[in-house]
């Protein structure tokens, strides 16, 4: 394989370490949002937040993988209040 190659597969491994610790700590605000919510008596989906999240992404292919994580996230976060 070539240097470039090599490089930019290590950037890309580098890079995929911080995402998977960044969506770790996205799933733990996730929850303790869920958390609140369930002390207030609120629903956990806010279809109006989620979709204010999702658009503030500018690349079409940003914002896809944006609704992945929101909509995993929501599961994830209702399954946790659920079992408050």
């Amino acid at each position: 394989m070539s240097a470039d190659l090599d490089a930019a597969r290590a950037r890309i491994d580098a890079i995929d370490a911080e995402l998977a610790r960044l969506l770790r700590d996205r799933l733990d605000a996730a929850c303790a949002a869920a958390d609140a919510k369930a002390r207030a008596g609120l629903m956990v989906f806010d279809a109006e937040r989620e979709r204010a999240v999702i658009e503030r992404q500018g690349h079409h292919i940003v914002r896809a993988i944006f609704h992945a994580i929101v909509h995993e996230t929501r599961e994830y976060a209702k399954r946790h209040a659920n079992g408050l």
